[in-house]
């Protein structure tokens, strides 16, 4: 028996399997999937303008349109909710230098042996520099 290939199989971007599903199901087709997608608004704004670069001009306008109607990234992806006040904060702190490092060095944002920044060690710590609560010795 013989399996049918998958048409996603080529598809080197989310981009593309828009495209596909456009030329394939038309425009409801397309707007039914944006709905099923969990995704954020730069992600949709990136996939349009791919689309509207390959001359995929109505694709792209749909989903542009549903990128207006959906979360940013640093609201939809946050996992704190906001009256956990210090990790949300927290996070979003974090997402925005993730962001800037990849706008600033993209190859740099996604290497995740890198240290976020340079820590000492607490046990490395003087003892005047640690706090004045507790028995150190």
């Amino acid at each position: 028996m013989t399996e049918d290939p998958n048409p996603f199989d080529s598809a080197d971007s989310a981009a593309a399997i828009l495209g596909f599903i456009f030329s394939e199901f038309g425009a409801d087709g397309l707007k039914e999937l944006l709905c099923l997608v969990d995704a954020d608004r730069e992600s949709l704004e990136r996939d349009a303008a791919e689309l509207s670069v390959v001359g995929l001009a109505k694709p792209a306008q749909i989903v542009s349109e549903a990128a207006k109607q959906t979360k940013p990234a640093i609201e939809r992806w946050n996992p704190y909710p906001e009256h956990d006040h210090a990790n949300h904060i927290s996070w979003r702190e974090g997402h925005l230098r993730a962001k800037a490092t990849a706008v600033i060095n993209p190859e740099a944002a996604y290497k995740i042996d890198q240290p976020v920044r340079n820590r000492t060690h607490s046990s490395k710590l003087r003892a005047h520099h640690r706090p004045a609560i507790g028995n150190y010795r």
